[in-house]
């Protein structure tokens, strides 16, 4: 089947933490485009892949054609990850993968898989933070013991491009820090290999706008929001203890435990993305100071390093889709 007779221009699969949420939004306001979301079909994934029973896929249906004079371009990140709060789980993302690959492959969506990437070490800072956004205290020491399999498979990118390539004519790999760093460079890129006109600049500008304070970096709140959440954790710890309770108190905890234990991951997460550190360092009072020392620190012992030069690096390399300065910064990285 020719490149024209698809209904879609390509298939974003992620990956996570590169830009993903600026390029869906850009996408679904820029009159150019018609942008459809594959969230549901990525959530049955998700589910399909902890099974050992994937027959019988279920049909990816786009749901959407696309406007007149535009391009349609679907997205979901979820084909690219998962589990992040289940680290026994994170070994099924190279299933997850090859599932992606199938179902949305054999109803011929879209002739290129698009991945974007971005520096491994940023990617893993960044998912550190994201666990601390869900409600963790864990340093980056601990991260990296815990969520080692997440950062192995999501960054396969050797896995990836094979089971892809069995799907799709293409697997095109851009990057997200040529996105933010040379924004004309990185636009210029993405017509020549996606076949599509790039974003108005209106449109984003006014998705870079909006994002500029909803999904922006704690930066220095990082630290005071994992105490912060510890600190609750341990009220829920605490509460969830208690031994000897009469009746009504043991019904009061099984009315609203649940209830609690998920709002204290928004009240501290909200708490923190809009206060300064400052601020929440007043409402902490000085509890767990001793986790600031080191705390965001990601010792990548030499397996690790080893294992992403390999299977991320080494296909870089391979690319004329990344700036060779950015291929050599993202190894750098890892020395």
């Amino acid at each position: 089947m020719m490149a024209h007779d698809y209904p879609a221009k390509f298939i974003h699969f992620g990956l996570p933490k590169c830009g993903s949420t600026f390029l869906q939004n850009v996408w679904g306001v820029d009159d150019q485009y018609t942008g459809v979301s594959l969230a549901k079909a990525a959530n049955a994934a998700r589910q399909l892949a902890l099974t050992d029973n994937a027959a019988n896929l279920p049909r990816v249906d786009l749901g959407a054609r696309a406007r007149v004079g535009t391009s349609l371009v679907a997205s979901a990140e979820g084909f690219s990850w998962a589990y992040l709060g289940r680290p026994a789980e994170q070994d099924r993302i190279a299933d997850l993968h090859r599932l992606a690959a199938r179902m949305t492959g054999q109803v011929a969506i879209a002739p290129v898989a698009l991945f974007m990437v971005r520096n491994p070490v940023g990617w893993i800072r960044s998912t550190h933070e994201q666990v601390i956004r869900r409600g963790d205290h864990d340093t980056g020491q601990a991260y990296l013991v815990k969520h080692r399999t997440l950062i192995e498979r999501v960054l396969d990118l050797h896995h990836i491009r094979e089971v892809f390539g069995q799907h799709f004519e293409r697997v095109v790999f851009l990057s997200s820090d040529e996105m933010r760093d040379q924004p004309d460079q990185f636009w210029d890129r993405y017509e020549a290999e996606l076949d599509v006109l790039r974003p108005a600049r209106q449109s984003i500008e006014r998705v870079t706008e909006s994002e500029r304070h909803s999904n922006a970096s704690l930066q220095d709140r990082m630290v005071p929001m994992a105490r912060m959440n510890r600190v609750l954790s341990g009220i829920m710890d605490a509460w969830a203890g208690i031994e000897g309770a009469p009746p009504t108190i043991e019904k009061e905890r099984e009315v609203f435990g649940g209830s609690f234990d998920k709002a204290r991951v928004w009240a501290a997460r909200r708490v923190s993305e809009y206060s300064s550190a400052d601020q929440i360092e007043a409402l902490l009072g000085g509890a767990f100071a001793e986790m600031t020392d080191g705390f965001t620190d990601l010792p990548l012992d030499g397996a690790l390093k080893s294992h992403l030069r390999r299977h991320f690096c080494d296909v870089i390399d391979t690319q004329d889709t990344i700036p060779e300065a950015m291929k050599d910064s993202y190894r750098a990285a890892l020395a």
